[in-house]
């Protein structure tokens, strides 16, 4: 039976918290199995730069629930990479994840 090898390269990142004042918006067509979403949930958040991503807790303003196609502000705690936090300034957007699954997006709003 022939082996495989894979070769794995690590790279240690020091990671830090931080938080963002951010628009997270639900796609229209549910691409997940939920129909709505509660405030605090901790979706995958997907760093298109840097093909991976980091943890982050929403926690939604004025809202307890966000329904497919909807959007609200919300304060977003993120869990990543020290050199990550450069990108997190107002106007970039990225894929917000449940498993593999693009569920909607997120946006800074302010720092």
């Amino acid at each position: 039976m022939p082996v495989m090898r894979v070769l794995v390269t690590m790279v240690d990142f020091e990671f830090i918290s931080f938080e963002r004042l951010i628009e997270f918006g639900l796609h229209t067509v549910p691409k997940h199995q939920h129909s709505s979403y509660r405030s605090g949930i901790r979706p995958n958040h997907w760093v298109r730069e840097n093909q991976y991503t980091v943890i982050g807790q929403i926690d939604f303003i004025d809202c307890d629930r966000l329904a497919s196609g909807q959007s609200c502000k919300a304060i977003c705690s993120f869990y990543a990479p020290k050199e990550d936090e450069k990108l997190f300034t107002p106007g970039f957007k990225w894929d917000i994840g449940e498993a593999t699954k693009i569920i909607g997006y997120g946006k800074v709003v302010s720092e």
